[in-house]
């Protein structure tokens, strides 16, 4: 089991475009969304050393754009929509 999972790190880290040593947390969180389909996302985390909260937080309520709230906002009717934007600017 343990040289299972062990083999399968290795097949990521040999996937991944970049040496997964020295690359940031920007390059690595998308990587996992991507491969998320073929392995395990916990399988994922550990082989790139990312925190598995830090990956869920990142597609929960990242930057990326696809975020839960974006895509709950993109489902707005149009008038819901300028009413949310126009709030948005006079909170700034």
């Amino acid at each position: 089991m343990r040289s299972e999972r062990l083999k399968t790190m290795i097949e990521i880290l040999k996937t991944v475009p970049f040496s997964a040593v020295n690359a940031p947390l920007r390059e690595k969180l998308p990587t996992i969304e991507n491969m998320a389909g073929e392995y395990s996302v916990n399988v994922l985390c550990e082989a790139l050393s990312v925190p598995k909260g830090t990956y869920y937080n990142y597609l929960n309520r990242g930057k990326h754009g696809n975020t839960v709230y974006a895509k709950r906002r993109m489902h707005l009717t149009p008038p819901a929509r300028r009413a949310l934007k126009l709030f948005s600017m006079s909170v700034r």
